[in-house]
């Protein structure tokens, strides 16, 4: 349970790390929603979907860069190369579909949240860096997940709610393939 609270958390954080790129401000709960009303009542608005999606795919793509860069383990740098040709696909689908919809426009950097994580990663070394990497990956896609499913089901815009829908299963593998990773330490 305490699992869920923190995936519906994170959906929130995400959107609100997204809205900030956005003109108009958004109007924050006095109470956040539990996970299961996240996900079966929360409606995320089509440019707050597209910032969070293009500040998630700048994410992976970043810290894949770095699990790359510094990680001396096959596996780690395996994924790394897997969410570096996904999302640069996913951040190409998702620029193409954006185009099509007036007045939209995906973010080209990232908000503050995604970069601090990234800098996060980036301080870590060895098996620190490793760990690291392992944890964000698995929360990244949880939330990631949610958010895409959220979309798909209460989201405005058809073109991207099937996209998100079709979407989840990669994001899916994506997360599977991000617990198999070895554990570097014990307590992951």
């Amino acid at each position: 349970m305490k699992r869920l609270a923190l995936t519906a958390a994170g959906i929130l954080a995400f959107a609100t790390a997204a809205s900030a790129q956005t003109a108009t401000p958004p109007t924050e709960p006095s109470t956040p929603p539990t996970a299961a009303q996240a996900q079966k009542a929360e409606k995320i608005s089509t440019q707050d979907f597209v910032n969070t999606v293009a500040n998630i795919n700048m994410y992976e793509i970043q810290a894949a860069k770095a699990a790359q860069g510094q990680s001396k383990d096959d596996d780690i740098k395996n994924f790394a190369q897997l969410m570096l040709d996904d999302h640069n696909k996913m951040s190409d689908e998702l620029q193409n579909k954006v185009q099509n919809i007036k007045g939209m426009q995906v973010p080209s950097e990232m908000t503050k949240d995604f970069k601090d994580k990234v800098q996060t990663l980036k301080s870590a070394k060895g098996h620190q860096f490793e760990q690291e990497y392992r944890k964000q990956m698995i929360q990244s896609h949880k939330e990631a997940i949610n958010l895409f499913q959220t979309y798909a089901q209460t989201g405005d815009n058809n073109d991207l709610k099937n996209w998100a829908r079709d979407s989840v299963a990669t994001l899916q593998k994506h997360l599977n393939r991000a617990e198999s990773l070895p554990k570097t330490t014990a307590g992951l």
